[in-house]
């Protein structure tokens, strides 16, 4: 009895080892060489993705935003006045707009410039306070400012440097008074996606196959494709459609290899950590389930050994017992054995009594 008992648990714990911890290596293996390639994959892929539509609601707010500021230049009736005023020299006509225009653009740091060209090729200039007002930036090119339009914004193709060499990203568009064009600081467009973009990676944004925003200051004014001949193949690309501006972008997020293996490292350590507590729970299960049973073999075998001691020895079946059809077939079968028995005593008085009679 204790040798096939003996037997039993071995086969049990070479059961748990076998297709439990065995099993569960053999999970965490196959997870880590074919799965995180995948999930790494996958993740990636989602990062970049809120990281663009994060970008896009940003840009329209902020595209947005200025194209309200030149309708509010081009609708303002004091400036106005002093367009109609022929009263006015030119440069008390300059000076009376840079004040006005300074009062109007007090708590919108991201503007460098606003130039003004009149219907009669007058330009009035405004210039932010930290800046030279005696050297403003210069006008972009004739050709971008004959492309304005009454009904969208443009945005320049290159970036201008403004005295401190920062670059200035430059938006314009026809109105009544004339064109208006706003310089606007670099930053308040790269700081839209580098907020969110990984740490060492390089994301730009181009218009007309040029760089005019990137995370990376070298590559601003050079060509899209600069970038990605000196990246890493691995990069994601994206249609930037603005509703208020009349042509779309693109933007390019290139994720270095540093990044990603900080993605693979902080994903295995997330994997590892979850297929070992898979497994941990896994073996406590089967170990707690192998110790029922092995308690149901051992009241079951104490069983066996009360009732060949004594056959009038009688146990309960625990209906909740792993084991408990098998405790049945034996409450039967000595329930029959106790009968026979008593049928034998019972034939042998009757004999016995025969014979005495």
């Amino acid at each position: 009895m204790h040798y096939h008992h003996i037997q039993i648990k071995r086969f049990i714990v070479s059961y748990i080892i076998l297709f439990g911890f065995v099993g569960s290596l053999v999970i965490t293996v196959f997870s880590y060489f074919f799965g995180l390639t995948f999930i790494q994959k996958n993740y990636t892929n989602n990062y970049v993705q809120t990281t663009f539509d994060i970008f896009d609601h940003d840009m329209e707010n902020l595209v947005k935003q200025n194209n309200l500021i030149i309708f509010d230049i081009a609708s303002n009736k004091s400036l106005r006045q002093i367009f109609l005023d022929t009263g006015m020299t030119i440069v008390e006509k300059r000076h009376k707009v840079q004040c006005l225009l300074e009062d109007f653009l007090a708590g919108y740091s991201e503007i460098r410039q606003i130039d003004i060209l009149s219907s009669a090729a007058v330009r009035y200039t405004y210039v932010a306070p930290l800046f030279d007002r005696e050297s403003p930036l210069p006008l972009p090119s004739d050709a971008y400012i004959s492309g304005f339009t009454n009904r969208s914004l443009n945005l320049y193709d290159h970036c201008i440097l403004d005295q401190t060499g920062n670059p200035c990203l430059i938006l314009g568009r026809n109105t009544d008074i004339g064109a208006v064009i706003l310089y606007l600081n670099e930053f308040a467009v790269s700081s839209l996606y580098q907020s969110s973009a990984l740490k060492n990676s390089t994301i730009f944004l181009s218009n007309n196959e040029r760089i005019i925003s990137c995370s990376d200051p070298d590559y601003i004014g050079a060509a899209a494709a600069l970038p990605l001949k000196e990246s890493s193949p691995t990069l994601y690309t994206h249609l930037v459609e603005l509703s208020a501006l009349g042509e779309n972008l693109e933007l390019v997020y290139i994720p270095s290899e540093q990044d990603l293996i900080q993605v693979s490292g902080r994903l295995n350590r997330i994997l590892f950590v979850t297929l070992f507590g898979t497994v941990f729970v896994c073996l406590f299960l089967v170990l707690l389930v192998s110790r029922q049973l092995f308690r149901s073999i051992n009241t079951l075998r104490k069983n066996l050994r009360n009732f060949s001691d004594d056959y009038n020895f009688v146990f309960k079946i625990n209906p909740h017992s792993e084991l408990a059809q098998l405790e049945e077939q034996f409450l039967t079968m000595s329930n029959q054995i106790r009968t026979l028995i008593q049928d034998i005593a019972r034939e042998k008085d009757e004999t016995r009594i025969a014979e005495l009679s």
